[in-house]
């Protein structure tokens, strides 16, 4: 355990170090990200007011405002502050598109009985600008957190440095990064679609009741590839599903008996075999650090064989080998599945590490006495992409 725990910090920290090699993202997928962050960081059920954007442009700070508001009220667990009641400040003078003052900020918050104030920033740096986005407590006026991201000038970023209404942004052409984009930001990012590989260790085997004597199990290792989809209800909460192969599946049994009589004193056998996977799960996701989340998930695991259990057994005694092939009882098998993911944000989606322990049982009988079991535990490391 103390070995896996050190991988996964070493893990962390080699994600953390590419990603900040990466390049900047859309203007919609920094605000994605903003409203991801701030869902997941603020307690649930707060209200919050996403109250003003300084930028170059007033367009510009609409369009950030408007598609913030929009992913954080996507995700259902804050409630955002209707920005109609800032029409009689707008009045007095205050400009939601230039800069405010703390104190001015929490004075309009607590007048609208908001327990939060969002607010955030636009700079130029070089050949990009940077979105910075920090929530404060109207109570306390503690920070609660800030993201910060980078932003290609893409075709929407560039309408509204120019001045372009929101609509007219809205209406870059698809197959550009301002069309699709906008539209997918106030989605907040719900839905993503996955895909991994990596070693799988299997500790399946026989339960064998045959009398005395002396037996051992261990696994194969083999390989297993997944493609998965999810759909997020809430910043923590979402379900997922996809398929999973699972190759050279199996088990070494060796058993040694103790004279009693037996034909033999002594056999070794292996079986192997290979299962497409339906896991069908709910997951949660934690966020301690920024980027960085923790992700368990458990569930139903539908399993449908694709070859049957193919077993080789070495009798030494005989100097003999034998091949046998058995056909699974049962169509599909179900069993369970869960797991503890580790993921960090890279780009339009996130980089992940899953350890997963997948468990079917039985799958084949024989004689009354003799099940073979699946138990097998991938580790997968991959990339989803979020829209």
């Amino acid at each position: 355990m103390k070995k896996f725990l050190l991988f996964c910090l070493f893990l962390s920290l080699g994600i953390k170090a590419f990603s900040q090699e990466s390049q900047p993202v859309s203007l919609d997928e920094a605000i994605r990200d903003s409203a991801q962050y701030l869902a997941g960081t603020m307690a649930s059920g707060s209200r919050v007011l996403v109250l003003n954007v300084s930028a170059p442009t007033g367009e510009l700070s609409n369009y950030i405002i408007e598609e913030l508001s929009a992913g954080i009220l996507n995700y259902r667990t804050l409630t955002v502050v209707d920005r109609k009641g800032l029409e009689p400040f707008r009045e007095m003078g205050f400009s939601m598109s230039g800069e405010l003052s703390s104190e001015t900020a929490l004075r309009i918050a607590r007048m609208l009985n908001a327990q939060s104030v969002i607010s955030g920033s636009v700079s130029a740096m070089g050949n990009y600008y940077r979105l910075q986005v920090q929530a404060m407590a109207v109570e306390t006026a503690a920070i609660q957190g800030t993201q910060t991201s980078n932003v290609i000038i893409d075709k929407t970023l560039s309408a509204m440095l120019a001045g372009q209404s929101h609509a007219s942004a809205m209406e870059t052409p698809q197959g550009t990064s301002g069309g699709n984009n906008a539209k997918s930001s106030s989605s907040g990012g719900k839905f993503a679609l996955g895909v991994q590989a990596g070693p799988q260790f299997s500790f399946g085997g026989d339960i064998i009741n045959i009398g005395e004597g002396n037996y051992s199990s261990k696994g194969n290792i083999g390989f297993y590839a997944s493609l998965y989809g999810a759909f997020a209800f809430t910043s923590v909460f979402s379900l997922q599903t996809g398929l999973g192969l699972s190759l050279n599946n199996g088990y070494q049994n060796t058993y040694h008996n103790k004279g009693y009589g037996y034909y033999y004193d002594s056999y070794t056998e292996v079986g192997k075999f290979s299962v497409l996977d339906i896991p069908i799960l709910a997951a949660f996701t934690f966020r301690p650090a920024k980027n960085l989340f923790i992700r368990p998930s458990f569930g139903l695991l539908i399993s449908i064989p694709l070859t049957d259990l193919e077993m080789t057994a070495q009798l030494p005694d005989f100097e003999q080998t034998t091949h046998d092939t058995f056909t699974f009882d049962s169509f599909p098998i179900f069993g369970i599945n869960f797991g503890l993911g580790l993921g960090y944000r890279i780009g339009p989606g996130n980089i992940v590490f899953d350890i997963r322990a997948l468990v079917n049982y039985p799958l084949v009988t024989w004689a009354n006495d003799w099940w073979t079991i699946r138990n097998c535990i991938p580790l997968l490391l991959g990339y989803e992409f979020r829209f």
